[in-house]
């Protein structure tokens, strides 16, 4: 069972999106209209710390690639923080963190 539940909170630098539970590709495309909403383009930055996701499937991390490419078009830098151990060999695996990498600021470091 799917379970998404995400909150909106704010920073003065920037907007700062911490994301919790499992997402998979039951809840990728309501994160992916989220995540494409906030980065509209009226701020400078979004920081989407994933130290709470417990689960994600490649449909989640695809959604990821499609927010941080939507962020970029915007001109919004996108930072990845937390990423958790699981959610960094996922995007090895699936190849996405090369992607992530190159879209996002700080994406994968330390990972």
């Amino acid at each position: 069972m799917s379970r998404t539940s995400s909150a909106l909170l704010w920073d003065p630098a920037a907007r700062h999106l911490s994301l919790v539970g499992d997402f998979d590709a039951a809840s990728a495309s309501g994160l992916a209209c989220l995540l494409a909403g906030v980065a509209d383009g009226r701020v400078e930055g979004l920081r989407l710390d994933l130290s709470s996701v417990d689960f994600m499937d490649a449909a989640g991390a695809s959604a990821l690639v499609g927010v941080a490419r939507a962020a970029a078009a915007r001109g919004v830098r996108l930072s990845l923080e937390e990423l958790p151990p699981h959610l960094a060999r996922l995007l090895r695996l699936t190849g996405d963190d090369r992607i992530l990498d190159a879209l996002t600021t700080d994406a994968l470091a330390g990972s």
